[in-house]
């Protein structure tokens, strides 16, 4: 009677564990409709910037070769938990590339955080965090503290997760600079047309704006790669959940008809005698 009792109580447990993983699931493909909304509104903003950009003939700062250079490392892990390997590959690639000694950090997610605490990094303090609702709000804070430090330092290494596709993640390090075109680089008869505003600070704002949507772009494509793993993830989570309820449910008929069968014969026996 006690071995029902607890397979039952199993059953229990894996068909609330089937509910919620189900649920996160659907909660985690909802999300990436929405990102996927903001993502092309986005991109739409971004080439629109790149067009002022060509017009007003600034460089590509993706075009600069910032390898050598004094770097800010901004690490981006998963926001929330149950998202399979998310954190794991992400880990793993920097373990593998060649970071200087305790270089700066600025870790997005407590993950992340703990991480670069692990490897005695020399993690910013503050812990931040974001989701889709505040992710203009949180963006501008990463932006601001990586222009409090733009003396000291002249790029940033923005190590992240995107989606190869929907369902598959993959690390990736892209370098933004911290440093915009100086005086020097202006042509001289650079337009066609004359602006209110001097040149050198349109320059600037524009350049800082071109950083700062690349920053917006980063972490909303990571977003996008979290809640696809964590989809995968309950994704398995739930049918795994469901070929294990379809067992224990197996093994509690069984116990109970062998206990049916047992009170049948001892009932039988006792009306023979």
């Amino acid at each position: 009677m006690s071995q029902l009792i607890s397979i039952a109580e199993r059953i229990k447990v894996i068909t609330n564990i089937q509910k919620t993983a189900h649920a996160m699931q659907l909660i985690s493909m909802s999300t990436l409709s929405r990102i996927g909304n903001k993502k092309k509104a986005l991109e739409n903003y971004t080439q629109q910037l790149e067009m002022l950009s060509h017009e007003l003939k600034i460089n590509s700062l993706s075009n600069r070769a910032y390898g050598a250079s004094k770097k800010i490392y901004l690490i981006i892990g998963s926001q929330k938990g149950f998202c399979g390997a998310f954190n794991t590959s992400l880990f793993s690639f920097i373990k593998k590339l060649s970071l200087e000694n305790k270089p700066l950090c600025i870790a997005i997610g407590h993950y992340a955080y703990d991480f670069c605490k692990e490897q005695n990094m020399n993690v910013d303090a503050d812990k931040i965090s974001y989701s889709l609702t505040n992710i203009i709000e949180k963006g501008d804070l990463i932006f601001d503290k990586l222009m409090s430090l733009k003396d000291s330092y002249d790029s940033v290494s923005v190590i992240s997760n995107y989606s190869a596709s929907i369902f598959l993640q993959k690390p990736h390090e892209t370098i933004l600079p911290l440093t915009f075109t100086e005086e020097k680089d202006i042509p001289a008869d650079h337009l066609d047309y004359a602006l209110e505003q001097p040149y050198s600070e349109i320059v600037d704002y524009v350049s800082k704006l071109t950083l700062k949507t690349q920053i917006f772009q980063l972490l909303l494509e990571s977003l996008r790669a979290e809640n696809g793993a964590r989809a995968l993830a309950m994704d398995s989570s739930t049918r795994n959940a469901k070929n294990l309820l379809t067992e224990m449910k197996l093994v509690y008929n069984k116990l109970r008809q062998a206990k049916v069968t047992k009170e049948l014969t001892e009932l039988s026996s006792s009306l023979i005698e």
